[in-house]
């Protein structure tokens, strides 16, 4: 009884130029990946995901974003054109949740000192909200209405700012715990939305930022991973560049996106 002839041999695919095909689908020369500009909420200053504004105390950290708000929800100018910093080409809306102002202290501050003006009668901005309820928090259970991740998600601000973040949570900041669990998840869902996250953030008491040689990101309160998770940072000191004016506060920014920059503010 004849047997039947063996069957042709598979062609090898476990060769270099066969492996390297793998790869072909998988990776893509630089030159072939279309072009993306970073995207911005305040274009030249806060971008989408993750920015960190830090200061001493009393040096205007709340002063400076409100006139940020003021920029991207009435569209007024934050800085001098030649900035870079512009206001957005419409405008956007913003919540802040502030945990060291009342909502009517944050109204008074925001019509005497930032747009000066009163809103007038039968005027409502829900362009620019502050929080009515003291529950919000990084740590509430995502099922919850308190959930930021949910306001987030349901309201969906172009903006969401928290001031400040030590009375946002109850976790050790000390520890990674803190933005790889509860920080980093709200930032993917804020970049997924094309929302932008503002947390305004404290300097360690021990670790003044006039130290020769010291950079004043070694400065910033807690574990470094919240640094590093950042989009963007802005530095906040009293005084500026050049001529001294009363008032004037020196504006320092980091991105991930974008080059160093700093710049002089004169808020008064």
């Amino acid at each position: 009884m004849k047997r039947a002839p063996p069957a042709p041999a598979e062609a090898d695919h476990d060769t270099p130029d066969a492996r390297k095909e793998v790869y072909r689908r998988l990776l893509t020369p630089i030159n072939a990946v279309l072009p993306e500009e970073p995207k911005w909420i305040l274009p030249g200053l806060i971008p989408e995901g993750l920015t960190l504004i830090v200061a001493g105390p009393k040096v205007g950290k709340t002063h400076f974003f409100q006139h940020c708000v003021l920029a991207i929800t009435q569209r007024i100018a934050l800085f001098p054109e030649s900035s870079g910093v512009k206001p957005p080409l419409k405008p956007k809306r913003v919540v802040l949740l502030s945990g060291e102002q009342s909502p009517g202290r944050l109204r008074v501050h925001y019509e005497g000192r930032v747009m000066r003006r009163k809103f007038r009668k039968g005027e409502t901005d829900w362009n620019y909200c502050v929080s009515s309820d003291p529950g919000f928090s990084l740590d509430a259970p995502s099922d919850e209405d308190h959930s930021l991740i949910k306001l987030v998600e349901n309201w969906e601000p172009d903006l969401l700012a928290i001031d400040p973040l030590a009375l946002f949570h109850g976790q050790d900041e000390n520890s990674p715990i803190l933005t790889r669990d509860y920080i980093l998840p709200l930032a993917r869902t804020c970049r997924a939305k094309r929302c932008g996250l503002v947390i305004v953030h404290h300097l360690r008491k021990e670790a003044p930022v006039t130290t020769p040689g010291k950079s004043p990101w070694d400065s910033i309160r807690g574990h470094s991973a919240l640094f590093g998770a950042c989009d963007g940072a802005i530095y906040l000191t009293r005084g500026g560049q050049g001529k001294s004016g009363s008032g004037a506060i020196s504006v320092s920014g980091v991105w991930k996106d974008a080059e160093e920059r700093s710049w002089t503010w004169r808020p008064e």
